[in-house]
């Protein structure tokens, strides 16, 4: 079985949400409202995620990861031991409007500082796709997922990870301790339902922890890496990110939702950024595919992953705008202005009451699908 990675991309999502409904930690209303938030996290460039497919059909989606990030304060509860069903806890306290993860500004300061807290959410794997019964299988897919966290956060000043897992995940992962179970007597009640081997861990990792044992599979993510030269803004980071999977014009322009024109000003932006570290002339061939500058950034963000992440001088304190297509404009967690340019849509974020009240909608529609 020949597996690839890529980035998600927005019409990947709803593949994503099938996938996790298989994993018993997340409930109806959480079901409905994921997908919705996962999109306001990728779009805004403040979650990681990749998703496995087959070579041979490149559609579907075999397995996924995603992860955030979350304040301190949140790791020291989890690493004192919390209750089951974190990530599920964290849908629903988004969708009541509150701020469980870090918004762009705050994830620029904590990869300036002292790094930053990743949370990922459990992994999900297309029992239809793989059989995961096979252990020889199972582990393909998981190495495939780690090699996934991996190349999304290189580069990243990662200080803490946590990870809900369930099911077969703990027994392939010879790094999985330590691991700390979420259920004791206190909880059982609450878990009865959950079949024995589906209910949920905690996977969790500190740098300190890591810097102990520099053969560590994961030693290499947490590595404190150099600040970026260029600190690209979110809409061409996530240009960038898709690029760097050698990723066709016309392709790119799907996954970012941009018309042709949209997108040329957007790599003649980069170019400009980086002319530091382009070849002289290089400028001359920037609007065709393949030309010479191109393949420079490309080189370049290779060995410089760091470009790649928020950093403090690409932020604004003023209320950022960003290029959607019309699935994400579905998606509830944008509203439609003027149009502010003739070769793009300017999406504006949603306050958070609104949010909060387009989410209530959907739930209070779920529950009244939900037979009796």
């Amino acid at each position: 079985m020949r597996l690839r990675c890529r980035t998600t991309r927005p019409s990947d999502l709803d593949q994503c949400v099938a996938i996790a409904a298989d994993g018993c930690l997340y409930d109806r209303s959480a079901l409905v409202a994921l997908r919705t938030m996962w999109l306001d996290l990728l779009v805004c460039d403040v979650a990681r995620s990749a998703v496995v497919v087959k070579a041979e059909s490149p559609e579907r989606i075999v397995a996924f990861g995603i992860a955030a990030a979350v304040e301190r304060r949140r790791f020291d509860v989890l690493k004192a031991g919390c209750e089951p069903f974190v990530a599920r806890r964290m849908v629903h306290e988004w969708c009541a409007g509150g701020k469980p993860f870090l918004n762009e500004q705050q994830y620029a300061n904590a990869n300036a500082g002292d790094g930053v807290n990743v949370f990922a959410f459990p992994l999900g794997v297309n029992v239809d796709a793989v059989d995961t019964s096979d252990e020889e299988t199972a582990r393909t897919v998981f190495v495939a997922l780690v090699e996934a966290f991996g190349k999304q956060h290189a580069g990243l000043n990662v200080s803490t990870f946590a990870q809900e897992l369930f099911g077969w995940f703990p027994k392939l992962s010879r790094d999985a301790e330590p691991t700390i179970r979420f259920y004791d007597g206190t909880y059982e009640e609450r878990i009865a339902q959950v079949p024995v081997d589906r209910r949920p861990f905690l996977l969790l990792k500190t740098r300190t922890e890591i810097e102990r044992q520099p053969t560590h599979a994961w030693a290499s993510t947490f590595l404190r890496p150099e600040a970026p030269r260029f600190a690209f803004k979110a809409e061409l980071r996530r240009l960038l990110r898709h690029a760097l999977e050698d990723e066709s014009d016309d392709a790119l322009s799907d996954v970012l939702s941009l018309s042709t024109a949209a997108l040329k000003k957007r790599w003649l932006r980069i170019y400009e950024a980086m002319q530091s570290v382009l070849p002289s002339g290089a400028q001359q061939d920037c609007g065709r595919r393949g030309g010479e500058s191109r393949r420079h950034v490309i080189r370049y963000l290779r060995e410089h992953p760091e470009e790649l992440h928020p950093y403090p001088s690409s932020c604004s304190n003023r209320p950022r705008s960003v290029a959607l297509g019309k699935c994400e404009v579905e998606a509830g967690v944008y509203d439609v202005p003027q149009w502010s340019d003739p070769d793009e849509v300017r999406i504006r974020r949603r306050s958070l009451p609104h949010r909060a009240a387009h989410c209530a909608r959907h739930l209070q529609k779920a529950k009244k699908d939900q037979p009796p």
